[in-house]
């Protein structure tokens, strides 16, 4: 069963649906959604943590895929594009019922997913934990949405892209 299938949008349904753990591979490994959207404890947490903060912005971080999917293509988004290395896309080029992401766009909720590359967990851990720390540090939550004259974030609006 796939969390990531659980979320209560208007395109989940029963049964598997099929993924692929690589991006350059087909899709032939099949998750499981739930018995109902919402179904699972964790992601009703999720759903009433999300509800209860508001937040401007949320982080999900996934594995394997190796890019930062924002469909707003947002200056946090750039940033951590810019900052990974990793490819910008606005959409990883296959439907995802019950995702967050998908769930997230329904509600209105701006959300930045950062699909790990396929390396090591020391790797990613070396690579990525600076990066992530970065934003926890940051004071001024404008800065986050390019309100600010921070150079921590600034951009020239050119991102690694697929």
């Amino acid at each position: 069963m796939s969390l990531n299938r659980n979320f209560p949008t208007a395109n989940w349904r029963p049964g598997p649906v099929l993924h692929c753990w690589y991006d350059d591979e087909p899709k032939a490994v099949e998750l499981g959604t739930g018995e109902s959207p919402a179904s699972e404890p964790e992601t009703r947490a999720l759903l009433d943590l999300v509800g209860s903060m508001s937040p401007k912005a949320v982080i999900s971080i996934h594995s394997r895929l190796g890019c930062v999917n924002d469909p707003q293509e947002s200056t946090l988004g750039v940033w951590l594009s810019r900052q990974t290395g990793l490819r910008l896309v606005r959409d990883i080029g296959y439907p995802t019922p019950g995702s967050f992401g998908t769930w997230a766009g329904e509600n209105k909720v701006s959300l930045i997913t950062l699909e790990l590359p396929y390396e090591s967990i020391v790797a990613i851990r070396r690579k990525f934990c600076p990066i992530l720390e970065r934003l926890l540090v940051l004071q001024d939550e404008d800065d986050l949405f390019g309100a600010s004259s921070n150079p921590e974030l600034q951009t020239d609006g050119a991102a690694p892209r697929r």
